[in-house]
């Protein structure tokens, strides 16, 4: 039983329930179930077929009469799905002795789950992420709007949280998980096939965190998809920051759009990414380069070339006319910028998380 407790503290609860035992004098335990406990459940008090379930009790034990709300976890996927969307299902122990009532969407199920997560020793931000894991498999599947909006409660995420680390946001938690990442972009794109609510989930989930490859899945579907749904259109092209490679389709939208709002959005979008380029990795390497090197004005003064910097969309070095560094910088859709910048600003470019150089449209 002890080894077993240690296993289930580790786990993530495949969904949450409000637990009924019945007491003691209604044929109920005995005595009360320890951490480590399980019981086949059952659809009906009757029913010939049985899943195992285990509560996630915690340090707590669970007697005879109690009532609580509780994590549940299950061997078999399928029989967590089944538990999961009954209305109700029954505890068994040689007889009846309780049942639970899985909590619903308006249940405000994100809070649940993360509030089910107890023990302050496991490593929380793995386990959260597994939560968001089976939060967002849950959205996606039912489309419903109620569990969209349920992560926009940022504060209310933040203080289930802080109770156990010191979170203060979701970003804090949840930003850099590659494999989070991965989910989350393979996700999106199941979503943006139908009409599962895509511009809500990414706009959303935009606030929970840059989480690495959304922000290009969002730019994958707008090339492809722009024209299907104005409305997402229109929160993407709002929502978007590392967007140049989107310079083509707002050219297109400008141009197009039957919304005069979306038309005139684009075309500012347009207007801002032909003026300015963003530190970007490939950017970001250089820059370290330029760091690395530690030469001073002068010294890059008396070895000053144009293409010292190459790499597939920049090229530059420094000119010692200008006194700065002189980069072109091409673009997926063909178009090139000009920009520079001097010595002094190298450091603060690199350590800023968006920095932008103003730039202009190369003369033809």
């Amino acid at each position: 039983m002890k080894d077993r407790a240690e296993t289930l503290a580790k786990m993530a609860p495949h969904f949450v329930a409000d637990v009924e035992m019945l007491s003691e004098a209604e044929g109920g335990k005995t005595r009360a179930a320890h951490p480590g406990w399980g019981c086949p459940c059952m659809l009906a008090p009757e029913a010939m077929v049985a899943h195992d379930a285990w509560p996630l009790l915690g340090e707590e034990v669970l007697s005879p009469g109690d009532t609580r709300r509780l994590g549940f976890v299950c061997i078999a996927e399928e029989a967590a799905a089944i538990l999961r969307n009954s209305d109700v299902f029954y505890l068994w122990e040689g007889r009846l002795v309780g049942q639970a009532r899985p909590a619903r969407d308006d249940d405000r199920p994100l809070y649940c789950l993360l509030d089910a997560v107890r023990d302050a020793d496991r490593d929380i931000a793995d386990e959260a992420a597994k939560v968001l894991r089976m939060y967002l498999e849950r959205a996606c599947t039912n489309g419903d709007v109620r569990w969209w909006e349920e992560l926009g409660f940022e504060l209310d995420l933040s203080a289930a949280l802080q109770r156990r680390v010191d979170v203060v946001s979701l970003k804090d938690l949840f930003i850099g998980p590659k494999e989070l990442a991965r989910f989350v972009w393979a996700v999106f794109k199941q979503a943006s096939v139908g009409d599962s609510q895509s511009h809500r989930f990414a706009f959303i989930l935009k606030r929970a965190g840059s989480i690495d490859g959304l922000e290009r899945a969002v730019v994958d579907y707008l090339q492809r998809n722009w024209k299907r749904d104005e409305a997402t259109t229109t929160e993407f092209v709002y929502m978007l920051w590392n967007d140049q490679d989107l310079c083509a389709v707002y050219k297109q939208i400008a141009a197009e759009a039957d919304s005069q709002q979306l038309r005139d959005l684009a075309q500012s979008k347009l207007a801002f990414w032909n003026s300015v380029v963003a530190v970007d990795a490939e950017l970001a390497a250089h820059l370290d380069e330029i760091i690395r090197e530690d030469k001073s004005e002068d010294e890059w003064s008396e070895i000053e070339a144009d293409d010292w910097f190459q790499s597939k969309h920049y090229c530059g070095g420094y000119s010692a006319d200008e006194r700065a560094f002189v980069f072109s910088f091409y673009r997926n859709d063909g178009q090139e910028l000009w920009f520079q910048f001097p010595l002094s600003k190298v450091t603060e470019a690199r350590r800023s998380d968006a920095h932008i150089f103003e730039a202009r449209l190369a003369e033809k």
